[in-house]
């Protein structure tokens, strides 16, 4: 279901974000991050699912996609995950949202746990369910069902990590 909506734009240190907005602005704040090849309409149906439920429910063009762009030419073009996480972070400093709600797949995914690790001040960490099924494989422990497809998603939340690393 295509969701016919105004694109808005907030301007970052190095972009020019375009994004989708679902859901009141006094909603608790999510950020959705698309992968390659993907845009923000990867999102519609879940965008809606989740304003329903009172998010307000942020879907960026990341860098490179869509109508966002650089605020200058002097600026690096880079696609690296560390450039998305920190885009992902400008972002929501710029919307003023406190402690998102981070989710993304494939390099929207990796691109919200990244953020997650660089936000320190906000106490957030990052699980993924890539990550999850390869610690598992690498423990020699058996992955339970519900982690058994392809393709890759992450989630990012907010809760202190454990001191000794394990979350």
């Amino acid at each position: 279901m295509m969701n016919q909506q105004r694109v808005k734009t907030v301007e970052t240190q190095s972009l020019y974000i375009a994004y989708g907005e679902h859901g009141p602005e006094s909603g608790w704040p999510v950020i959705l991050s698309h992968g390659f090849p993907y845009d923000v309409h990867a999102f519609d149906e879940v965008a809606v699912i989740l304003a329903r439920a009172g998010a307000r429910v942020i879907t960026p063009y990341t860098r490179g996609f869509g109508p966002t762009r650089f605020v200058s030419s002097a600026i690096l073009r880079n696609g690296q995950q560390t450039a998305r996480a920190r885009d992902i972070v400008q972002l929501a400093d710029a919307l003023g949202l406190q402690r998102p709600i981070l989710g993304g797949f494939g390099w929207g995914g990796n691109a919200s746990c990244v953020a997650a690790a660089l936000w320190r001040r906000n106490g957030l960490v990052a699980w993924s369910l890539m990550l999850a099924t390869t610690s598992l494989m690498c423990a020699n422990r058996s992955i339970p069902p519900s982690l058994r497809w392809s393709g890759s998603f992450g989630i990012s939340t907010s809760f202190k990590p454990n001191v000794a690393g394990n979350a």
